[in-house]
């Protein structure tokens, strides 16, 4: 079922939320930077709560330069070090790297409705970004399907001239439901051996392998907390968990033991990224009068290695000449414990 209401207006656009809903699963997405602005999903007592981070006031998700609260990032997710590659460069956007495809990142554009059917909600866009710093045009296409306790998301975008692309969806879960607890209690399995070390002026760089028990081996699944220690030396420059994992072929899976709300993640990407919302703080005002605070919530980002434009061992370098189609394809599975 699919249904439409206007939150309200800005300038020159209607912010338009679209409800897809089923007979297990509620999603609502914007027609801004293709944001999901709620999941519900039942606990095992079968109450339905929001388990995506939203904020108090929906408009906010507009005025959101800072968190990419559950936006669709590109052209290229992740930073660019310094804004160089090898076949050109970047403007560096916030500061000294290009992040999430700079100031005009289609998270910050307004998308079309493309169509609607049952059950599937397709937004379009057709923009530029040269003042990014890349050539040519682009079309992106972002896709929500639900099947039964499944949100199928899909990512595609061509551009008529060669490009960097490298979408992501920047989805913050928290399977408590409506922001009752933090993430620290959340069992995470992330399946990956081997992780992008983090530069000291905060790129990812290199590719290194995960210690056994360090602050990143999720790799049999842990409690996030018992992974977590503020002189851990891999979250020197980070302050908590936010690294591109390298995946294995097993599901990605997230589990709130309170709630019983079980997630399973399979995506077509080579990474995830995992930040658990270290930079959250008061300035942040999220549903149900919560005041933001670190760990609220935990962004599992799939995507192709963020810089691996930039890094030798990374054999896609998310480079697509022109006209070549890009395809990402995340599959979100919930279901209870």
């Amino acid at each position: 079922m699919m249904s439409c209401q206007t939150l309200g207006f800005t300038q020159q656009h209607e912010v338009k939320e679209y409800v897809l809903k089923n007979d297990v699963i509620e999603v609502h997405a914007l027609n801004y930077g293709a944001t999901i602005s709620a999941i519900y999903t039942p606990d095992r007592h079968g109450n339905y709560e929001n388990v995506v981070c939203a904020f108090e006031d929906p408009m906010d998700f507009i005025d959101d330069h800072d968190l990419y609260l559950n936006k669709i990032v590109g052209p290229v997710a992740g930073r660019i070090a310094f804004g160089k590659y090898p076949y050109g460069s970047l403007k560096p956007f916030p500061s000294k790297h290009h992040l999430h495809g700079g100031e005009h990142g289609i998270s910050f554009q307004w998308f079309e409705v493309q169509t609607q059917v049952p059950d599937t909600l397709i937004f379009s866009l057709e923009t530029h970004h040269q003042a990014d710093g890349y050539p040519g045009n682009f079309h992106y296409r972002i896709i929500y399907r639900l099947e039964k306790n499944q949100l199928i998301m899909e990512m595609e975008a061509i551009s008529d001239h060669d490009n960097l692309l490298n979408l992501t969806s920047h989805l913050y879960f928290n399977l408590s439901g409506d922001l009752k607890r933090d993430i620290m209690q959340h069992q995470l399995c992330i399946p990956s051996q081997k992780v992008l070390d983090i530069h000291p002026d905060g790129y990812p760089y290199r590719i290194i392998s995960i210690p056994k028990h360090s602050g990143l081996d999720f790799m049999e699944g842990r409690i996030i907390q018992d992974g977590y220690r503020e002189d851990d030396p891999f979250f020197q420059y980070t302050h908590g968990l936010d690294h591109p994992f390298l995946l294995a072929s097993k599901p990605i899976t997230l589990y709130d033991p309170i709630s019983g709300r079980h997630l399973t993640m399979t995506t077509d990407r080579q990474a995830l990224v995992a930040y658990a919302a270290n930079y959250f703080n008061e300035h942040h005002h999220f549903e149900h009068h919560i005041v933001g605070r670190p760990h609220l919530a935990i962004a599992l980002e799939p995507q192709e290695c963020p810089n691996g434009i930039n890094i030798e061992e990374v054999e896609d370098k998310a480079y697509y000449l022109a006209n070549t189609p890009y395809h990402a394809k995340t599959t979100y599975t919930f279901d209870v414990q």
